[in-house]
């Protein structure tokens, strides 16, 4: 495993309050990147791919035959599938246990308003674990997974914030708390590269988005899922 003692020790101190940053996720990929060893810029590759829809496209098609349900599926819902899939698979524990993380974490909330507004819970989760399931399938109110999810009660909390914007610093909140303590024990290892990375992404989403245009934004989001819920032709 490389380590990278002069590049971490070199690596500024972020909060998720930070007002700017001294080089973007994108600066980091031609600043760092070159320097790591062939498999951690595999790892760090992997961070990337969800920018690059080509890629996952391609991923899509060579999956497609062994992976279709029969299902209508909307194509982001795929490729989203698709690269949490691929991630789950990293033979890295840290990167897996983040995308995990995640994808629990997303689905979660994806079936708290999928109850909340009564839609058809199975339709929205992706992943094919035992967390996701239990959202599948479980009538019970914590899917059966107070105990096996140890910040699904924090989620809840989260879930009942009334500001859109404060319910998202929480979350991200939530997710860099994760990394701090994932990260702990690796010190100068690419787990902490990464980590970085991730951290620097959030940053700069808060950064972009002012109280106004982030107002503009969830009102935009929330406007698209109600107008992709289908309302049955007996009640039109």
């Amino acid at each position: 495993m490389s380590t990278y003692y002069c590049l971490i020790a070199g690596l500024p101190d972020v909060t998720l309050d930070d007002s700017k940053l001294s080089y973007t996720v994108a600066d980091f990929k031609t600043a760092i990147y070159p320097d790591l060893s062939a498999s951690d810029k595999k790892l760090i590759d992997l961070f990337y791919l969800k920018f690059d829809s080509a890629s996952l496209i391609h991923l899509l098609n060579d999956e497609e035959a062994e992976t279709d349900s029969g299902e209508e599926v909307l194509l982001e819902d795929r490729l989203t599938a698709l690269y949490y899939a691929y991630a789950l698979k990293n033979s890295n524990k840290f990167v897996a246990s983040w995308f995990t993380f995640n994808l629990h974490l997303n689905n979660i909330l994806v079936a708290l308003t999928a109850r909340t507004y009564k839609w058809d819970v199975r339709r929205h989760i992706i992943g094919d674990t035992e967390v996701c399931e239990a959202l599948r399938t479980s009538a019970a109110r914590d899917f059966g997974l107070s105990g096996e999810v140890e910040y699904f009660d924090t989620l809840l909390k989260i879930q009942e914030t009334q500001g859109l914007l404060e319910r998202e610093k929480k979350l991200d909140q939530l997710r860099w708390d994760w990394l701090e303590e994932a990260t702990f024990f690796h010190y100068f290892t690419i787990e902490r590269v990464f980590a970085f990375l991730l951290k620097l992404e959030m940053i700069e989403r808060w950064l972009a988005l002012d109280k106004e245009r982030g107002a503009q934004l969830f009102r935009r989001m929330i406007d698209n899922l109600k107008n992709e819920v289908r309302i049955p032709a007996e009640f039109k």
